[in-house]
């Protein structure tokens, strides 16, 4: 990570000298979906995103006008999936986060390691 300019936003010493232990796995923990639950997931949530994308590329009036015709049932069935998308993606991003974090810790330890015995 670091700036325009090319300038690491962090320490790396800092970065090598955290520690941290395995996720322990537990009942009823999440587990990524299978090969084939991804594929269902992708209606809602891919399609929520599409839906997203494209109410972004819409004026607020061509907006009222789509909430008009859709009324209120299904507009309200919209902005909640749109919601549990998010709240779901937002997990997906917490996970990614996690797992982008420790893998840069490992590498700045091996890569101090790999200085000072070099």
């Amino acid at each position: 990570m670091s700036d325009p300019a090319g300038t690491p936003d962090f320490e790396i010493d800092a970065m090598a000298q955290l520690d941290f232990r395995p996720l322990e796995e537990r009942d009823g923990a999440w587990t990524p979906p299978t090969n084939d639950e991804w594929s269902r997931l992708a209606n809602p949530h891919l399609i929520s995103v599409r839906l997203a994308w494209l109410s972004l590329h819409k004026s607020k009036a061509e907006l009222v006008a789509m909430a008009e015709q859709l009324g209120d049932a299904a507009l309200t069935e919209l902005v909640t999936q749109i919601g549990l998308s998010a709240d779901w993606f937002e997990g997906l991003h917490k996970i990614l986060a996690s797992a982008e974090c420790r893998i840069m810790c490992a590498y700045a330890a091996a890569s101090m390691e790999a200085d000072r015995t070099s």
